[in-house]
């Protein structure tokens, strides 16, 4: 075995100084030592120089195959001397080596038989000398670990970004000579913060050491990982890089991320965000790499795209852009609280309960879209409806959005949330055709659903899935939601306006898009947001609201657009709309929100009422309140 078998240099380096330290009280003597091992409850090292000056080799021993001389030393802790004679063809000494004041392993020295022996001035400065590299490894040892924290994660075990930032030169320096790929992944956890807040500290450290494991278990051969950051991992990739083999590592290691976690009977599952920096051809300066992937990572988490790659390249090819400071892009996910608060827990086991009514748990309830009805301006008919989201608690009963929507856009179920509203949407209508209402059903999107690449086909196969043609879907987006990637977002609309999906623009007014942008939208309708429809008694302000709805109106006819206002809730404000050209009302005063199977009973009503000569269905027919007023609140853009 090498001098390094074992896996500690500093013992082997230690031993190299005792024999020459030996060789010098006692010349012409064999040198050997036995050493305890770093590993508790491990082998002995048997630890031998051969030849004055030569290499120390190392074999690994049980404590039964130590020569006996030295299981004498280890059982008494004194030296022992040893002349040869007719039954013994050698001269021993054997020393203790002490450490923490105990004896951790022995000197042993040995010269043939005949010839001049030992004496007991051999054995005292031999004792004298196990002493001493007692002394000497233990500030060896402080050394190593010193330079080992400086280096390394003290919650983890894991290399820092210090230690990444060596191993990242050195790859560098192979790619110069070899041509081999290089590549970095950084993994952020998402909503880190909010655990430490809720949770505390040590709930925290859990997480981290938790998702530490995890992505250690799931890297490939060859690679390294470092904790980078506060809720940070650091990922180096070498060889041969096929283009998608670093994502696909990225979506393993998210995966492995968010194996679910129990912490003090609180289940916590970590989303977590990856950006990804492939080396330019010419990189030599590690700090770019990471720091390139510190970017991408931002932008994956801004934009909830999971996984973002960038190309890393030297500080003096980047635009404008100056040396790399090799920090990353945010400051670390520190705690917000040095403990648990009774707040924090419930909404961390809202949270949990929240994921597992998503996957369609028993015991969490279910989440589901309620309708709110949208009818024609001028005839009342009914057209359409908007889906809004609510949760069945098995608890506390109805909940919605205001109760959770935060909490989720936080932690990443944005689009999960997304995609189950939008299931259930599609669904609704496909049972109104079936009653034989042909009603449209629109769906909001939040600014992480219009950076999802999942979108369009998932869109696509709820359509056929329930059989529902794709103008029957309208989906809707906020002018804010707009502003992160325009460009990438303008492209996902021409997808889903191409397949024949109805794109709406919600809350119109309220945001910062310009004139010319909204004619670049490929949208068919825009939606008054409430805020501008003038009830009784704000009849102060119907006058400027007015002349606003008005300007909506007309800019959207112009553009050859429909106009749908929100927020309708008496006839007076109903008649004005229709008045001004309005094509769609919406809002209590034709309908409450409602559970799926409950409109398809108001709509046989509202037909019958409308076949009756009545244009909406008297207030007596509104849906009851439930519990508590439910507020519907946008999606997070």
């Amino acid at each position: 075995m090498s001098e390094e078998g074992f896996g500690d240099r500093t013992v082997t380096r230690t031993a190299r100084l005792l024999f020459e330290a030996a060789e010098a009280l006692v010349p012409g003597a064999a040198l050997e030592a036995v050493v305890e091992t770093p590993v508790p409850g491990g082998p002995w090292a048997h630890v031998c120089r051969v030849g004055r000056g030569g290499p120390v080799s190392v074999v690994l021993v049980d404590l039964e195959d130590v020569p006996a001389p030295a299981r004498t030393v280890l059982a008494s802790g004194r030296p022992v001397l040893e002349a040869g004679g007719r039954l013994r063809d050698e001269h021993v000494v054997a020393a203790p080596l002490r450490r923490d004041g105990r004896v951790h392993g022995v000197l042993v020295a040995r010269k043939p038989f005949p010839g001049n022996g030992f004496g007991h001035l051999d054995a005292a400065a031999l004792a004298s000398l196990g002493r001493s590299h007692g002394l000497a490894l233990e500030n060896a040892l402080l050394v190593e670990r010193l330079r080992h924290e400086a280096s390394h994660d003290t919650l983890t075990g894991l290399p820092n970004r210090r230690g990444l930032q060596d191993g990242i030169e050195h790859a560098l320096a192979e790619r110069a000579r070899t041509g081999c790929d290089v590549a970095a992944l950084v993994l952020g956890i998402d909503g880190f913060r909010d655990v430490n807040a809720a949770l505390g500290h040590r709930s925290g450290d859990a997480l981290l050491r938790h998702v530490a494991d995890a992505v250690l278990a799931a890297l490939p051969l060859g690679a390294q990982v470092a904790r980078s950051a506060g809720d940070e991992f650091a990922v180096l990739l070498t060889g041969v890089l096929p283009a998608d083999r670093a994502e696909s590592l990225a979506d393993r290691l998210r995966a492995a991320a968010a194996t679910p976690l129990v912490v003090d009977g609180v289940e916590v599952q970590a989303r977590a965000s990856v950006g990804i920096a492939v080396a330019h051809t010419d990189l030599d300066d590690p700090r770019s790499l990471l720091g390139t992937a510190d970017l991408a990572l931002a932008q994956a988490k801004a934009q909830a795209r999971g996984v973002v790659s960038r190309v890393a390249v030297n500080p003096e090819r980047r635009p404008g852009a100056g040396p790399s400071s090799g920090s990353p892009s945010a400051s670390p996910s520190g705690p917000t609280g040095a403990g648990t608060t009774p707040a924090g827990r419930e909404s961390m086991a809202t949270l949990a309960e929240l994921r597992r009514a998503l996957r369609g748990e028993p015991g969490a309830g279910e989440v589901v879209a309620h309708l709110q009805p949208q009818a024609d301006a001028g005839t009342g008919r009914v057209l359409g409806a908007e889906a809004l989201v609510r949760w069945v608690h098995p608890v506390r009963g109805l909940l919605g959005p205001a109760d959770f929507l935060a909490l989720a856009d936080r932690h990443g179920l944005m689009l999960d949330l997304t995609e189950v509203v939008l299931d259930r949407a599609v669904h609704a209508a496909a049972l109104y055709r079936a009653d034989g209402h042909d009603l449209a059903v629109s769906v909001n999107l939040s600014a992480r659903t219009l950076v999802a690449q999942w979108l369009v086909p998932t869109v696509t196969s709820a359509l056929e899935r329930h059989g529902v043609p794709a103008s029957a879907l309208t989906l809707e987006i906020t002018e804010d939601s707009m502003i992160a990637d325009p460009e990438h977002a303008v492209a996902l609309l021409d997808s889903l306006r191409d397949i024949g999906v109805r794109l709406s623009v919600d809350d119109f007014g309220t945001g910062y898009s310009s004139l010319s942008y909204l004619r670049r939208l490929p949208v068919d309708e825009v939606k008054i947001d409430k805020s501008f429809l003038a009830a009784g008694e704000r009849a102060a302000d119907a006058g400027a609201d007015l002349v606003i709805a008005r300007s909506i109106v007309d800019l959207a006819r112009n553009l050859g657009l429909e106009t749908v206002a929100e927020g309708v809730e008496d006839d007076t404000t109903w008649e004005r709309l229709a008045g001004l050209g309005c094509h769609v009302v919406q809002g209590f005063g034709l309908a409450r929100p409602m559970p799926v199977d409950q409109l398809r009973t108001w709509l046989a009503g509202y037909r019958a009422d409308r076949a009756g000569g009545t244009r909406r269905p008297a207030a007596g027919r509104a849906v009851p309140a439930v519990r508590r007023p439910v507020d519907d609140v946008r999606l997070p853009a």
